[in-house]
């Protein structure tokens, strides 16, 4: 009677521990065999977004002043889910590809500029990167669309005054031998200013 009672008991936990286990994101980077991590974004700094670069002399309206594009390393690096996964390097599962990112910008309250609509979707990534190892890619942040608009202009000219920003950076991807497509999420903090210089 006692045992009939105690497997009773068990079976039930059992059974809330498999709907419990049904509700988490199976889908998720984190739940992969092969999970990849963003190690870091631009070396975790935040990023400088100049309307002019001043060159090497430090003088605007010479020479060696330019207007740049401003783009991020992005490092990944990917490992097994857990120690009892075995991931030979040169296995069918033992990379994952990196291809496509969204950015979507997230201005702070009182910014002078919607960024939204400089979002990106399904700009181009690529990165292969080895179960436990590193790899990396270069992702365009700010570019020329956004140099040319009218209120990088102004602020420029001292019209519109420096802000800052974060962008929303999401990686889709998927292991090797696999089309289920995995999302990795990173951030990075962007100040929009009139000018930097080399020095």
């Amino acid at each position: 009677m006692k045992s009939r009672a105690m497997r009773s008991t068990v079976g039930g936990l059992l059974s809330v521990l498999v709907l419990f286990a049904g509700c988490s994101d199976d889908d998720s980077n984190d739940w992969q065999r092969l999970v990849c991590d963003v190690q870091s974004v631009n070396e975790g700094l935040p990023l400088i977004s100049a309307y002019l670069n001043a060159g090497a002399d430090n003088l605007i309206g010479t020479a060696d002043d330019y207007q740049p594009i401003d783009s991020v390393m992005v490092i990944f690096h990917a490992r097994p889910y857990g120690s009892t996964i075995v991931l030979p390097e040169d296995g069918a599962f033992s990379w994952f590809q990196v291809e496509t990112y969204d950015l979507y910008w997230e201005t702070d309250p009182g910014a002078p500029v919607d960024l939204t609509p400089y979002n990106v979707m399904g700009g181009n990534a690529d990165a292969m990167v080895p179960v436990y190892e590193e790899a990396a890619a270069s992702i365009l942040v700010v570019g020329t669309d956004m140099k040319s608009a009218a209120w990088f202009v102004d602020l420029y000219n001292g019209v519109t005054p420096s802000f800052q920003a974060d962008a929303r950076l999401v990686f889709h991807g998927h292991e090797s031998g696999s089309d289920e497509e995995v999302s990795l999420e990173a951030g990075l903090r962007v100040s929009f200013i009139p000018v930097v210089s080399e020095n």
